[in-house]
């Protein structure tokens, strides 16, 4: 308990420090431009949080109201801010009222455990334990803070939550709860410069990787070839220090 206490004081302190001064200046940018445009500077969405909580993820707003397609409804600048993952500078207001952490598992619009049902539903040929070891997993996210960075955050895997892919999905769960669980076994110390091991990837990994600007087809409609994910060993390893 003390750990995780230690760590939360830590993570906040952190988040002020790193993401306070950008969060200013981009707002000092975001806001006019959207103001022009007729468009609020913020934007929220219901998002899946600790042991099933439902919180308001923030996000600067990038994209016109309506029923139009993603793509056409993205703003110039809003293109520009979700490709550098810019949009979410605002979930400083999430970690800082401890719905999330800075570092830990990605909060989604549905939690782990309903997709991953369906991904049960889907293949009912799956070996049972494999199943049940999964569920297992999902079960020990949950009972942590999400985060606005993460394991997944700096591999091949990022942004394929809910393509429809199932092993790319069981591979995520098992990386974030490698994650979690090797977390609460460590130190506070060591448990912070893991996180900060994370953290110091996440600009590398936005240049190889950059965030999903708009949607242009149904994640149930991906294929096995969208993504190319790196082995789950070699995410694991690039935790450790």
């Amino acid at each position: 308990m003390l750990n995780s206490q230690l760590r939360s004081i830590a993570q906040r302190t952190i988040a002020a420090a790193l993401l306070g001064p950008p969060l200013l200046m981009m707002a000092a940018i975001v806001a006019p431009i959207n103001a022009c445009l007729g468009i609020p500077v913020f934007f929220k969405q219901k998002r899946i949080g600790q042991n099933g909580k439902e919180f308001d993820i923030w996000k600067f707003q990038s994209m016109r109201t309506g029923n139009a397609e993603d793509s056409e409804r993205l703003t110039g600048l809003g293109k520009i801010l979700r490709k550098g993952s810019l949009d979410e500078l605002p979930q400083l207001f999430n970690i800082l009222s401890g719905d999330m952490d800075l570092v830990g598992w990605r909060p989604l619009v549905r939690s782990y455990r309903d997709i991953w049902n369906e991904h049960t539903k889907l293949n009912i040929d799956k070996d049972a334990a494999e199943l049940e070891s999964v569920r297992e997993a999902i079960e020990l996210i949950a009972q942590t803070k999400p985060g606005a960075f993460g394991p997944i955050q700096i591999s091949a895997l990022r942004g394929t939550y809910e393509s429809g892919d199932h092993k790319n999905f069981q591979n995520i769960v098992e990386i974030e709860a490698a994650y979690v669980s090797g977390r609460e076994k460590k130190s506070t110390l060591h448990a912070c410069l893991q996180d900060f091991n994370i953290l110091a990837r996440v600009p590398r990994a936005l240049i190889k990787s950059p965030g999903h600007v708009a949607r242009t087809k149904h994640p149930a409609q991906a294929n096995d070839n969208d993504t190319a994910p790196e082995s789950k060993n070699d995410i694991v390893n690039a935790m450790s220090l």
